[in-house]
């Protein structure tokens, strides 16, 4: 990843949770970010990466599913319902996470891509932490945070649960880090230091979550990491049959537990409790005509439908409200043709000793997690919610990235 495009994409990831705050620092930020858009995509756009990407019959499923809904945006941005800046940032926002894709497809770069993610989206996250007064009050009141009456701080977010949604980010983005980038570092100094500082931010962070008190954001990561330990044991060639049976096993059982008590029984709770339900039976009437069913009533935020107190916490549904029906299938299309390629790319990296397995490993944990959340709140494929566009770019590039002998035939030629 070219410097230039690091630079940009760190300013555009920058901007676009600056947008998520009440009081963003940047004035006229819709303006910035779509200027920092427009550059990016002209640059990746004509970059030699993307020329020299091979797209075959198979390839072009998915894509043609993710094209169609870039143009369902366009489509439903001529109708007199539509929030014009909402769809231009959709677009943008749909339009980078494939492009960066992309561009990041190989293996140095994806890794780059990871770091400035990562540190981009912690130091903003620890920066708004620090602000806050009292944050580590969480601690005192974590027993309330399955009650409605639960101990809740937004640091300045428009919306809380968005900023949930970015603390699970990162700590989802340090599963990588701790397990391929940092065991990388040469100097075992430099290593050493770098585990504890990510740990320590990790700390900060996993603070940050609880005091957002998202349940949904909170699940999210306990099942990316439980699906990415469950992975990454299952094809470690470094540890004995039997063992792996028993570590599989442990992981299984632990998580079964989780559920099965009423810890699991309050989590599972958010998606059939208070507004979740609630906007299926407000919202839904909306679609009042046969055209709204199949397109929806246009682009707009999702603070816009019936009870304007709540934003329509399910991103399915949030689709079907806008796009229609068309728009929700091609979306769950996509999202399970991403989860099908991803598995069989694990299965054959393992097969075939491919370097690239933890990215695969990695990526589909991610995607798992993400497709569950998403019945929980609005964080698939949403512009206020950054963390779709990092998530998305990941599963792209995974995707895209040549496995070892197509890497060899591509430097030979």
């Amino acid at each position: 990843m070219s410097w230039l495009v690091t630079i940009l994409y760190a300013a555009y990831l920058y901007v676009c949770l600056d947008q998520t705050k009440a009081e963003p620092l940047l004035n006229g930020r819709i303006t910035v970010t779509y200027i920092f858009s427009a550059v990016l995509l002209v640059i990746l756009f004509f970059s030699n990466r993307l020329m020299e990407l091979k797209i075959t019959r198979r390839d072009g499923f998915g894509y043609l599913m993710y094209g169609s809904l870039m143009l369902l945006f366009i489509f439903n941005m001529l109708r007199s319902t539509s929030d014009l800046q909402v769809g231009l940032q959709m677009i943008a926002f749909l339009s980078v996470s494939f492009l960066m894709a992309a561009f990041v497809r190989r293996k140095d770069t994806f890794d780059r891509f990871v770091w400035v993610s990562f540190l981009v989206s912690a130091i903003y996250v620890l920066v708004q932490f620090f602000k806050a007064e009292s944050p580590f009050e969480v601690y005192a009141n974590l027993g309330s945070i399955f009650s409605e009456e639960r101990f809740r701080m937004d640091f300045g977010f428009t919306q809380v649960n968005s900023a949930g949604s970015m603390g699970s980010c990162v700590l989802v983005l340090s599963i990588f880090v701790f397990a391929s980038l940092i065991p990388r570092i040469s100097r075992i100094w430099l290593r050493v230091l770098t585990f504890v500082t990510i740990a320590a931010m990790d700390f900060f962070v996993l603070t940050f979550l609880l005091a957002t008190g998202s349940r949904n954001s909170i699940l999210s990561f306990i099942i990316c990491l439980v699906v990415f330990l469950y992975y990454r044991i299952s094809v470690s060639s470094k540890i004995t049959r039997t063992l792996r049976f028993w570590l599989r096993l442990l992981v299984l059982v632990t998580f079964i537990l989780l559920l099965v008590t009423s810890l699991g029984e309050k989590l599972i709770s958010l998606f059939v409790s208070s507004n979740r339900m609630k906007n299926f039976t407000d919202n839904l009437p909306i679609l009042d005509t046969p055209l709204k069913w199949v397109f929806g009533i246009g682009t707009v935020g999702a603070g816009f439908f019936v009870n304007e107190n709540y934003n329509v916490d399910n991103a399915y549904l949030y689709y079907l409200l806008t796009t229609g029906l068309v728009g929700m299938i091609l979306l769950i299309v996509l999202l399970f043709w991403l989860g099908i390629r991803l598995r069989r790319k694990i299965l054959n990296a393992s097969e075939n000793k491919d370097s690239r397995l933890v990215v695969y490993i990695f990526t589909f944990a991610v995607l798992v997690s993400h497709v569950i959340s998403g019945m929980g709140e609005l964080c698939v494929l949403y512009y206020l919610f950054p963390s779709s566009m990092i998530f998305f770019t990941l599963y792209f590039a995974a995707d895209m990235t040549p496995n070892t002998l197509q890497l060899h035939q591509e430097e030979a030629l």
